[in-house]
């Protein structure tokens, strides 16, 4: 997990894999994630074939702090979701 993953600076993606051998996607984790991200105010979306890529999507006009501030957001749901 790179929170830096942005492009093109208002688009992040993240796949999110099941550590196993087959590298499953994991959908579930992806919505507890979604679930978590939301109640610490920020919304994010699933997408992908499998549902387990994680899409946020900001205005052209979102600022650096803002970025910054959804991201700091987004690291704590994971946290709280991989605990």
């Amino acid at each position: 997990y790179t929170p830096r993953t942005l492009f093109p600076y208002t688009t992040l993606f993240r796949s999110l894999i099941k550590d196993d051998p087959a590298r499953t996607p994991d959908a579930e984790l992806n919505q507890q994630l979604i679930d978590e991200a939301r109640a610490g105010g920020l919304l994010v979306i699933k997408c992908g074939v499998h549902r387990n890529v994680l899409r946020f999507l900001a205005p052209l006009v979102t600022t650096e702090a803002q970025v910054d501030e959804a991201l700091k957001i987004l690291d704590g749901a994971l946290a709280r979701v991989l605990n």
